[in-house]
């Protein structure tokens, strides 16, 4: 679903442990934060709706870019065309 959002051109908000899901939503501009610490949770949250209102949300054009669904639909193509090419031959 993050690449929907991506795709939306919206500020991302998320409540997620460490891991890609939270480096991708920070590359991007948006605001990742651990579920184990409600205040941040509640702090971070309020920073965010403050900055969207005041239309300060960053935004990272060039790593939105990465998401774009032709750019991914290609990338999927190519590898479907390589599976299909190889058969039943092991990778």
């Amino acid at each position: 679903k993050i690449v929907d959002y991506l795709g939306a051109n919206r500020p991302l908000f998320a409540i997620t442990p460490e891991g890609p899901t939270k480096d991708l939503i920070e590359r991007v501009g948006g605001w990742a934060v651990n579920p184990d610490t409600p205040s941040d949770v509640a702090s971070t949250l309020a920073e965010a709706i403050r900055r969207v209102h005041a239309s300060e949300a960053p935004l990272s054009e060039t790593v939105r870019d990465e998401y774009r669904a032709d750019r991914i639909g290609r990338q999927l193509r190519t590898i479907l065309e390589d599976v299909v090419s190889r058969g039943n031959k092991p990778a």
